[in-house]
């Protein structure tokens, strides 16, 4: 049986003991439990995840990657 990991949400309301509200489900990832390497993030503002997924389908294995350093000197002034 496979288990797959979903994210879920509750609300939270601060005070001198903590009170959380139930869990809902926000959506499954597809991913599997892995406690060795994280699988996502949550941005800052909490409104966006980034996954971290294998890639399928045919993708060739050295797909070349190009870092500009210094690029803000290319801008016109």
């Amino acid at each position: 049986m496979k288990v797959g990991v979903s994210l879920n949400a509750g609300d939270m309301t601060p005070g001198p003991k903590l009170d959380s509200g139930m869990p809902r489900v926000l959506f499954d990832t597809g991913l599997q439990p892995n406690v060795v390497q994280d699988q996502y993030r949550v941005t800052p503002d909490g409104k966006r995840f980034l996954l971290l997924k294998p890639v399928e389908g045919n993708v060739p294995s050295a797909t070349p990657i190009e870092v500009v350093l210094n690029w803000t000197a290319a801008l016109p002034k």
